[in-house]
């Protein structure tokens, strides 16, 4: 069973400068690739300087996933 829960993840100085350079879809492509390092973590899009992700991970039942 799974548990979504929405989460915010400020983003650096040096990749919110891309995003004035890049076109929309790379921009958002390196936001998901620096939000790797966050496991489970999925990209629903970036307002300001924060990526709106949904966290999804697995809930342990009985101490078995």
């Amino acid at each position: 069973m799974f548990n979504n829960q929405q989460s915010k993840v400020v983003l650096p100085i040096w990749l919110l400068n891309q995003s004035k350079s890049l076109e929309a879809s790379q921009f958002q492509y390196n936001v998901q690739r620096y939000l790797d390092r966050y496991p489970g973590y999925v990209l629903k899009g970036v307002i300001g300087g924060l990526a709106i992700c949904e966290i999804q991970r697995e809930e342990k039942l009985n101490g078995k996933i």
